[in-house]
């Protein structure tokens, strides 16, 4: 273990002798020279940032902008197109409709004028309008009569239809009461013979479609009234 020495009490202690501060002499005043002020400067002006993120803000809100007033015309536009009026369309002129006749003279006219254009296939025809507001057209066929019975059906079917034709499609003759084809020739004597006969009604004539049935069809479908043979 350390032990400290013993102290010696007799060891007399050395005090240094305390002198004044007086007995160092001041230094002598030194004379320096003036100098004159630096002159004035301004101190530099610390350099602006650029504010990049300002002008990136601008910019964000100019293109919000026009895409809300661009979005916002579109709609104006396309409500403006939806409730725009449709375009003035032109209205097609209707043909006059055709009066039909009443003057019993015009009846008998019109009568004759289209069962001429009928062509009916007789040699002496005659077509005419009765007082019992009935029109008729008589096919005579010169005798002696040397057809067949086949030639003559034949022949019948088609004057039939193409003389009721012609009348029951003119808007002119809408007053027809009755319509009779009538096909005859004369025997030794001068006497009429009948060949064939075909009548028709308004009522009957309006169930026949005249633009897609033929003579024969119409012929085997009974569409006419007291048909001979």
């Amino acid at each position: 273990m350390y032990q400290q020495p013993p102290s010696n009490q007799n060891v007399p202690t050395y005090t240094p002798p305390e002198q004044p501060y007086s007995q160092y002499p001041q230094p002598p005043p030194q004379d320096y020279p003036s100098y004159p002020p630096p002159p004035y400067q301004q101190p530099p002006q610390p350099k602006r940032k650029r504010r990049i993120w300002l002008w990136i803000v601008v910019i964000v809100a100019l293109i919000v902008v026009y895409q809300v007033g661009h979005a916002a015309i579109t709609d104006i536009s396309a409500t403006s197109q939806a409730i725009q009026p449709p375009a003035a369309t032109d209205i097609p002129t209707l043909a006059p409709t055709a009066t039909p006749l009443t003057n019993k003279d015009a009846i008998t006219k019109e009568v004759q004028a289209d069962i001429t254009a009928a062509s009916l296939t007789g040699d002496v025809i005659q077509a005419g309008y009765g007082k019992k507001d009935n029109a008729f057209a008589l096919v005579g066929l010169k005798p002696p009569l040397t057809m067949s019975k086949d030639e003559q059906l034949t022949l019948v079917l088609t004057d039939c239809f193409d003389g009721q034709k012609a009348i029951w499609t003119d808007p002119l003759l809408a007053h027809i009461g009755s319509m009779e084809v009538f096909v005859f020739t004369q025997d030794s004597q001068g006497l009429p013979v009948t060949v064939g006969d075909c009548i028709l009604h308004p009522y009957n004539a309006s169930l026949i479609d005249w633009n897609s049935t033929d003579a024969l069809t119409a012929w085997n479908n009974k569409a006419y009234e007291d048909m001979t043979p």
